[in-house]
């Protein structure tokens, strides 16, 4: 190993250097124990984090979409411009996207703040919540059954019925190798399937066949969470190692020759 000198203070990217070290160490710092250092550079990460996202939802999503769309409604309302403002034609009808449609939004969103600020007035806040609940629920649902059912159910069983030598040719896969591959991948993902859903299945008494599909759903669960347990042990672990790398080879100036 070859000790070169530790970042200097004398640039800005020397003293940014050393920041990023000093909050680094105060957070392995709780593998000690808890501790001011390790309280500080928590708080201060919060901190930067709220101001950060708070200005970035402002400037991408608030100012954008509402302060600037209510600007111009009330600008154009000013000068009698009911098309502009409220999206109404020459016969009566309504045209696309009025800029002070946004007043809906406005006025939910005060709903909500409502209940930090009069508790007379908080019961407001429910009619929001329903309306978000209600929406979100509407577009969530047909997304999660689309991809989360459907489709997975419609991979579970292609393999069987749609496989043929056409299509391992124009893989460039040998038919009865790739058959056979395929064959023995969708019988084990049809059974995980079925033998996960027995498992969670509780109208019957687990007797019988049922006891024993339980069983095997117990395996291929384990065996899934043991795979995303380690998927996440890994990531987690990836990051220590960024920061030792960061530690080591820029703030301390340690290479390997």
């Amino acid at each position: 190993m070859i000790f070169n000198l530790i970042a200097p203070f004398n640039t800005t990217e020397g003293l940014g250097i050393w920041i990023a070290a000093f909050l680094t160490l105060c957070i392995f710092s709780f593998l000690y124990k808890d501790n001011p250092f390790y309280k500080f550079a928590e708080h201060l990460f919060v901190g930067v984090s709220s101001g950060y996202y708070i200005s970035i939802y402002y400037w991408n999503t608030l100012k954008p979409n509402m302060i600037d769309e209510l600007k111009k409604g009330f600008d154009a309302l000013g000068q009698g411009d009911m098309q502009k403002a409220f999206g109404l034609d020459e016969s009566g009808g309504v045209m696309a996207e009025p800029h002070l449609r946004m007043l809906v939004p406005l006025m939910l969103g005060i709903f909500i703040l409502l209940i930090f600020i009069s508790r007379k007035h908080a019961w407001l806040s429910r009619i929001s919540f329903a309306w978000y609940i209600g929406v979100a629920s509407g577009i969530a649902i047909p997304t999660a059954m689309s991809t989360r059912v459907l489709l997975q159910a419609q991979g579970s069983i292609r393999d069987f019925c749609s496989y043929n030598s056409e299509c391992a040719a124009s893989a460039g896969l040998d038919p009865q190798v790739a058959t056979t591959a395929l064959w023995i991948n969708a019988f084990l993902l049809l059974i995980g399937t079925l033998s996960a859903l027995a498992y969670f299945f509780f109208s019957l008494p687990a007797k019988g066949a049922l006891k024993v599909m339980n069983k095997v759903g117990i395996y291929f669960l384990m065996i899934s969470f043991g795979a995303s347990f380690g998927y996440t042990v890994m990531a987690r672990i990836s990051l220590l190692i960024g920061r030792l790398q960061f530690l080591f080879y820029e703030w301390l100036g340690i290479t390997i020759s």
